[in-house]
């Protein structure tokens, strides 16, 4: 074998052993132009198992790896999916808030930008939304508050201010210039201006915004005191483990799922063999339509793994434990579609969405900052300091036809139980219902009082009544049948 050749069976070698060190990944730049290219050739392209984890390396294992995908960009999906509404606690069946709340949220299309804003936020840790106003001023300007005391008399177009579109951006397109320096400032500590490159296509200069202009999204703050952690970070090293697991499975098919040559030319020297090799006549062996051999005693056989290979299912389940820990998501959601549905058991579905409803009260702040700028600005027609309102999130789990019957027939008998120790009344309002005349009584008392009747009370009876001398009671049949034979005899 030549020197060249060597080189390069050594380089496969050291390719083959460093593979492990990262995910299959593009560069650095990948988010913009980079063409994928594998760490089998450029190992160092890779976050090392354990080490640090480059923001162009979250990007790509939330889109190329299905798991990655799931926490980041599905689960962001079904936390908005069926939306929230928007009522008072004091009349929880007037809908005239939610209406007018659910109109202004339309305008500003908040659901796709909140989808795309936690999908930022749960892949990087951390996310913006920037609030866009008439008659706000420059974006670093502080946003006019009728009652922000610190404000000056503000004039009548900043009274006329209003909350015009809210844009999400990735986390490294944002970079924070100024922290709130104020030992006894509420925000000490706190981003205070901002500079967002708005647009990564056009060559622009970065947008110096006020901290009041901007919603900051953290919801998994842990030792910074306003940059999160991304939801890829505690599995990333099983999702790196995991990936290269795959890899080896696939290419241990490819390489020797249908055997691998064994070519044998008895009688050959070691430099025939070598110039043949240099000389390309064993390139692409597999790419081959057919073989050419030159006496009886030259072969070539294809030789499979003959069932010595490593069992790779134990790898797979302790990855897929792994990433289930990691993510609280249930291992069967991971896993996938099975039998046309999400999972195979509707007690995982269960756990999954238990997961998105918690989900969804880590994000409710941000909700609510939304709805109360625009409350704010008098698009929603809401005083929000002396009238609290509340976010009634839709159920994430759709219950089917059958437990949704279970359940109303467990509610009706649980109704009818309360009636022995509640006023028809008291039952009612716990529904939402208002009350009616007459149900200040409760059922069970009045039952044992005897002041109410029973059904069977309630139905009248018949009063038995003597047979008149005119009405003979009915004969039976068998009596009634002889004298008719009689009668004929007679006649006859």
């Amino acid at each position: 074998m030549s020197i060249d050749k060597l080189d390069e069976a050594i380089q496969r070698a050291e390719n083959l052993k460093l593979r492990v060190d990262g995910l299959l990944l593009a560069s650095d730049s990948y988010y913009d132009e980079s063409p994928f290219v594998s760490p089998m050739n450029n190992p160092s392209l890779g976050a090392k198992f354990g080490g640090q984890i480059k923001n162009s390396i979250l990007k790509f294992a939330s889109d190329r790896e299905p798991i990655g995908k799931w926490v980041v960009f599905w689960a962001a999906q079904d936390i908005f999916d069926n939306w929230f509404k928007v009522i008072d606690p004091k009349d929880i069946n007037n809908n005239i808030l939610d209406i007018s709340s659910q109109k202004a949220l339309n305008k500003i299309n908040a659901k796709q930008t909140l989808q795309r804003a936690i999908t930022f936020e749960r892949r990087y840790g951390t996310a913006v939304i920037l609030c866009a106003y008439t008659n706000a001023g420059n974006w670093d300007k502080a946003l006019p508050l009728n009652d922000d005391p610190l404000n000056p008399k503000l004039t009548p177009d900043e009274k006329n201010c209003k909350l015009l579109q809210i844009t999400p951006y990735r986390w490294p397109d944002v970079n924070v210039t100024k922290v709130d320096e104020e030992a006894t400032s509420l925000r000490y500590g706190q981003p205070e201006f901002y500079e967002i490159t708005r647009s990564a296509q056009v060559s622009t200069e970065p947008t110096k915004a006020h901290w009041t202009k901007v919603i900051h999204i953290a919801t998994r703050l842990d030792e910074k005191n306003y940059e999160g952690q991304s939801v890829l970070e505690p599995v990333y090293d099983d999702l790196t483990g995991y990936r290269n697991t795959r890899w080896g499975q696939y290419q241990t098919l490819y390489r020797y799922g249908s055997g691998f040559p064994h070519i044998k030319i008895p009688g050959a020297t070691k430099k025939q063999i070598r110039t043949w090799i240099e000389g390309g006549e064993f390139d692409d062996l597999f790419s081959r339509t057919y073989f050419v051999s030159g006496g009886d005693d030259e072969d070539i056989e294809f030789k499979g793994v003959q069932e010595v290979t490593l069992n790779p299912e134990p790898y797979n389940k302790m990855s897929m434990e792994n990433l289930s820990m990691g993510t609280r998501i249930p291992q069967d959601i991971l896993k996938g579609a099975s039998a046309g549905t999400i999972s195979g058991s509707e007690v995982n579905e269960r756990q999954y969405f238990k997961y998105i409803t918690s989900e969804q009260k880590q994000v409710e702040p941000i909700v609510r900052d939304i709805l109360e700028r625009l409350m704010d600005t008098g698009q929603i027609a809401w005083n929000y300091e002396e009238k609290p309102y509340e976010i009634q999130w839709g159920s994430a789990f759709e219950v089917n036809k059958k437990d949704q019957a279970t359940i109303q027939l467990l509610q009706a008998r649980a109704d009818q139980l309360k009636t022995q120790y509640m006023t028809i009344n008291e039952l009612r309002e716990e529904k939402g219902l208002d009350h009616i005349e007459g149900g200040d009584v409760v059922i069970g008392i009045e039952n044992l009082k005897g002041k109410v009747p029973t059904k069977s009370e309630k139905e009248p009876k018949e009063e038995e009544q003597e047979p008149s001398e005119e009405e003979e009671p009915d004969k039976p049949a068998v009596e009634t049948r002889q004298q008719a034979e009689r009668d004929q005899d007679q006649s006859g």
